[in-house]
């Protein structure tokens, strides 16, 4: 919903402008005429842009003067020949309308061994309303094991709205453009050079493998689901393990939000 405006600091005092809004592909194109070395282009945000997209701004130059004449050419530079300029810029997008909200709430904080446990979880949205339908994985297990192996409550958000790199590759001919030359000359380089913009990024997911024994995780259930208001109750038996349990909720809906909770108790 927002706009934003971004400055195009120009070498030319009229060009032709293609502006481009990339990431995995062209999201969208136009051309646009700019005048004067510092202007703006505005860019209406949508939600497809989440979490960030890539600016680019080509700017195309065409011949500004008529070649020298033939008996000038092997000392007069070709100043007025085709040239272009290329900027890239990334425009973050806050991806929090697709957060999840998770509460999870139970009636004590310390129980007895087989004791039965209630807990009560309730997924929101960004603002605050029932999500409606969720999806939740939620796992009660033993702090002391977690611990051992430094495990975490998983982020999906994190991973589905993290920063996200550049995948489209821009070249311009113009750069092949061989001007004027005294051909006589040698150990003069002959040809154009290319041009080639790429940026690349890594998001690096960490794998976790629970192994040990199963008395250490008090309740797994990866597929909860919660009514219309986006609740749910669940109920378990715990086992003999005198230590702290630790509650794990994450949650996902059909429109792509995520969030997680986690919570703890002690036995």
């Amino acid at each position: 919903g927002d706009r934003a405006r971004i400055l195009v600091k120009s070498p030319y005092e009229r060009a032709k402008a293609l502006v481009t809004i990339e990431r995995e592909f062209i999201l969208d194109a136009k051309v646009l005429d700019i005048e004067g070395t510092s202007s703006y282009v505005e860019i209406p945000i949508r939600s497809e842009y989440m979490p960030n997209v890539f600016i680019s701004i080509l700017l195309v130059h065409g011949r500004s003067e008529a070649p020298a004449s033939p008996a000038r050419q092997s000392s007069v530079e070709d100043v007025g020949m085709p040239s272009f300029k290329i900027g890239y810029i990334n425009l973050p997008v806050d991806p929090a309308e697709k957060r999840l909200a998770v509460g999870i709430k139970f009636p004590k904080p310390e129980y007895r061994p087989r004791e039965k446990v209630e807990l009560n979880l309730k997924v929101e949205t960004a603002n605050g309303s029932p999500a409606g339908r969720a999806s939740l994985a939620v796992a009660v297990v033993d702090v002391g094991v977690l611990n051992l192996i430094g495990y975490e409550t998983p982020d999906p958000f994190s991973a589905f709205y993290g920063e996200r790199p550049l995948s489209v590759r821009t070249s311009e001919t113009r750069i092949h453009v061989v001007g004027q030359r005294e051909y006589g000359e040698k150990g003069e380089e002959p040809g154009g050079g290319g041009l080639m913009r790429e940026m690349a990024a890594v998001l690096g997911l960490g794998e976790v493998e629970l192994r040990g024994d199963f008395k250490s995780t008090a309740y797994w259930n990866p597929a909860l689901l919660t009514d219309e208001k986006g609740e749910a109750i669940i109920t378990f038996i715990l086992p003999d393990n005198l230590t702290t349990f630790r509650v794990m909720a994450v949650a996902q809906t059909k429109d792509s939000r995520f969030g997680r909770a986690e919570s703890s108790f002690r036995v």
